[in-house]
């Protein structure tokens, strides 16, 4: 089946080179020189080098293991390699029911059958982050008809800057590895199927990806084959029985996805007890992860990055579509169209008139989206710029790719607009120079109040191999100076993870439990070694690493919440009677929460403790108590809840 970039490449090929020579960049051979990017799009030795180079820097430069989300994957990973482990932990137990998490934590339990669980994950961790270079390289070339060096900086960035937070679920790399970091490659490669005209294949890329993680599995394959359909009617030079014909092929898409979301998601749970809607959108949206679902809770600064990075990706899309004269360009902006207008009806429709499906859709989730088509045009404007004749616009190229961190979003929107006024600027004119000069002054205050070392370090390598590996003619000192960097970058993170010498997390990965060295790490392995395996432990309200590292069973905790109905509600009562009930929501509530317990008194904790059959306690230092205290260290210490020396 032809797709809408071939039904309208025809016509508009005789007309793309005239509108490369006049691009917007630069008038000069330099862009003229970008933008002949008739490079065999193949994927060839080094482009694989390159892959395979930044995949890995971008994995070994702050890894982690057992944090984040981890700590609520993990036990059911482990509950399953060993039906015995924790016996009376309460979320281990419902959590193992069928939910978002099934059919992940079964295939990490069969992978860690296999090998032990840090293996896994570390070697997942490094396959994910190469695809996701590879997704995003040839996205940019597929899709924009970028060259490579455009190809690699859009990959770079994808897998280097966070930018804008907005709704803290716009990740593309996941630090800490998790179901979505195993979805979003499915996602994204269902995404670019589906603005490649290919509906059969973006539904089951996300179908496969919804396995996963079903928000961005089956709602990104929705995404894709709407825009899929659109570029029926939005593209003019497709014809009217080729039109009829994509259409046909989306609706067998959207029949394959509905399909596969009934047949894994919705039929396994429709005979389940449910919590009533309003009791669940309290409990899930409200109470436990505001910062996610109720947009009215988020920053206004996380509003203000999005905002600047859209429309600094708007005006990289506006100079694309005007320079390559792509029909297709439209299309192309359809995803991130739907985006927003669904993360309009999240707020519509979980806060203003609250829905269950609304909720359970999370539509914030989906900006990701949004992030990574922004990545791709704005690597292609500076893939240009950094080709481009001139020296004023290969210096704004330059500092708008040294942006990190939250000074990304401006520095994009500021180093696109400098662009166009400098294109528009009088050949020869003074604003030409002027122009990159306030532009790096701004770039230095934003770096200086927002920038992230660690991403300036990933962008710095990722950009240079970029660089040495975009040439026509690559020579073979140059694969080896990016074979060799990378190798010792590598080598250089593992001796100080032996040795030891700095500190600083970003070199110092954590790989295993044994190297989580914090009081509360001290305070659980004392507790496993010293306490029986089947014991049960009242811990902080935000202490989950204890189940973890300790082995030990504990009542309750904020962060580890079993997406199961009802068993949600008695994991909302067990820590209103652990930590007192609140009237405040997510991160202020745990707060609360973990401030009350600061002040359990003893006749506190033997009321739950006689409850819930719980026999020690890690309470804090600062917490007075009567019960004999077993062990100690600056920050908790545990006591056993058996008897009261004081009574």
């Amino acid at each position: 089946m032809p797709t809408s970039t071939q039904a309208s490449g025809r016509s508009a090929a005789s007309a793309a080179p005239v509108a490369a020579e006049r691009g917007p960049l630069d008038s000069g051979r330099g862009v003229a020189r970008a933008n002949r990017s008739t490079e065999d799009r193949a994927c060839g030795s080094d482009d694989l080098l390159f892959f395979v180079v930044v995949g890995t820097i971008s994995t070994i430069l702050g890894y982690r293991f057992g944090t984040g989300v981890q700590l609520e994957q993990f036990p059911l990973i482990l509950k399953l390699l060993d039906p015995s482990y924790l016996p009376r932990d309460f979320f281990t137990a419902s959590a193992t029911q069928f939910g978002p998490r099934f059919y992940y934590a079964h295939t990490l339990a069969w992978l860690a059958s296999w090998i032990p669980l840090p293996g896994v994950i570390l070697g997942l961790t490094l396959a994910v982050n190469i695809a996701l270079v590879a997704i995003t390289y040839f996205a940019a070339r597929s899709l924009l008809r970028a060259d490579r060096l455009a190809g690699f900086i859009s990959a770079v960035l994808a897998v280097s800057v966070g930018s804008f937070p907005l709704g803290l679920v716009t990740d593309i790399r996941f630090q800490t590895f998790q179901p979505g970091s195993l979805a979003i490659v499915g996602a994204l490669g269902s995404l670019w199927a589906g603005l490649k005209a290919r509906p059969l294949l973006a539904a089951s890329l996300a179908g496969v990806a919804s396995l996963m993680q079903p928000l961005y599995g089956a709602e990104t394959g929705v995404v894709a084959l709407a825009a899929c359909g659109s570029g029926a009617f939005l593209n003019p030079g497709i014809p009217r029985r080729e039109r009829l014909r994509v259409l046909l092929w989306t609706a067998a898409g959207f029949s394959l996805l509905g399909v596969a979301t009934l047949t894994f998601w919705i039929v396994p749970v429709s005979s389940a007890a449910r919590l009533p809607d309003g009791e669940l959108i309290g409990i899930v949206a409200y109470f436990r992860s505001p910062h996610h679902y109720i947009p009215s809770t988020f920053p206004l600064r996380h509003y203000a990055s999005f905002a600047a990075f859209f429309a600094g990706s708007a005006l990289a899309w506006h100079i694309w579509r005007r320079t390559q004269g792509s029909r297709d360009a439209v299309v192309f902006a359809v995803p991130s169209l739907v985006v927003l207008l669904a993360c309009l009806g999240g707020y519509l429709f979980v806060e203003v008139w609250p829905t269950r499906a609304w909720m359970t859709a999370q539509p914030f989730r989906l900006l990701f989206i949004i992030k990574w088509q922004g990545f791709l045009v704005l690597g292609w404007l500076i893939g240009s710029a950094l080709r481009a004749a001139s020296a004023p616009t290969r210096i704004l190229g330059l500092l708008m790719l040294a942006a990190t961190g939250a000074a990304q979003p401006p520095m994009s929107f500021v180093g696109a607009a400098a662009l166009s006024l400098q294109h528009a600027s009088a050949s020869g004119s003074r604003a030409k120079a002027l122009i990159p000069a306030a532009v790096a002054c701004l770039a230095g205050v934003f770096a200086y109040l927002f920038g992230v070392l660690s991403e300036l370090i990933l962008v710095s390598l990722g950009s240079g191999a970029a660089v040495l590996l975009a040439s026509r003619s690559v020579r073979a000192r140059d694969r080896a100076v990016v074979a060799v960097a990378s190798a010792a970058v590598v080598a250089g993170v593992f001796l100080n993870h032996a040795t030891r010498w700095s500190q600083w997390d970003f070199i110092q990965p954590v790989l295993s439990w044994s190297d989580h060295h914090d009081d509360g790490a001290d305070i659980a392995r004392w507790s496993r070694q010293h306490t029986p395996p089947d014991a049960l432990f009242l811990t902080p309200p935000g202490m989950p690493s204890f189940r973890l590292i300790a082995e030990r069973a504990i009542v309750a905790d904020f962060w580890a919440i079993p997406y199961v109905e009802p068993v949600m509600r008695e994991w909302k009562q067990r820590l209103e009677r652990c930590y007192g009930e609140t009237s405040r929501y997510g991160f202020s509530a745990l707060d609360e929460m973990d401030r009350r317990y600061r002040s359990r008194t003893d006749a506190e904790l033997s009321e739950i403790a006689g409850v819930y059959s719980a026999a020690f306690a890690v309470i804090y230092a600062e917490t007075p108590t009567t019960y004999p205290v077993l062990y100690s260290n600056s920050t908790y210490q545990i006591v056993t809840l058996r008897s009261n020396g004081g009574r």
